[in-house]
């Protein structure tokens, strides 16, 4: 909840957030990139703590990337507006789509139709009917964080669980770990290596 925040961390070049809670969340539905998941009063209460702890900071965002999805809309509206900084928004920031088990319960979708199970990845192929893998996600959330790294720093990363599970994989060079996000937390992110990766594209 939003009490729990206490402070916002430092870094040289970034973080990665997850968006305030959802009524989807509170009921343990699969969102992925379904419409109508806007925060609910619970979540903005959590967005609302982070914009005030980031006030707060020694070290402050200069730019703001976002998921164009609406739950991160709205969350990267209230931290833009404490900041007073512009929003670019990034497709491939957004969730994992979880196809036609978007809408249903996760206590019944079976761990082997999404390749996760107790935490880790057990299928990085693994695919829903009308969904991505979550391969298909990193390549995806791959391309995003090169683009932000060519931002001028330090960035702030508003973006989803599956996202952030990837970007922090990339880092610690894993790709099995998928452990619990908490929403609304900033999460210090190194983007020096993507930055080097890059404009040697370039």
């Amino acid at each position: 909840m939003a009490d729990q925040l206490q402070g916002w961390p430092d870094t040289c070049c970034g973080w990665l957030l997850r968006h305030g809670m959802t009524e989807g969340n509170a009921r343990g539905l699969v969102q992925g990139q379904g419409a109508g998941t806007g925060l609910s009063a619970a979540g903005r209460e959590q967005v609302e703590a982070a914009a005030a702890a980031v006030l707060g900071a020694p070290v402050r965002p200069v730019s703001i990337v976002s998921s164009d999805l609406e739950r991160c809309r709205q969350t990267a509206a209230v931290l833009a507006e404490a900041l007073g900084l512009p929003v670019r928004y990034d497709a491939d920031l957004r969730e994992r789509s979880f196809g036609l088990l978007e809408g249903r319960l996760w206590a019944d979708v079976s761990p082997d139709a999404v390749g996760i199970r107790d935490g880790v990845v057990t299928g990085p192929a693994a695919r829903p009917r009308d969904g991505e893998s979550v391969a298909d996600l990193a390549s995806r959330v791959s391309r995003a964080l090169r683009r932000t790294a060519r931002y001028p720093g330090p960035v702030l990363i508003v973006t989803h669980g599956g996202p952030i599970r990837v970007a922090a994989g990339l880092q610690q060079g894993r790709s099995d770990g998928w452990p619990p996000v908490p929403h609304a937390r900033p999460v210090p992110f190194c983007l020096g290596q993507l930055a080097a990766e890059a404009a040697a594209r370039a």
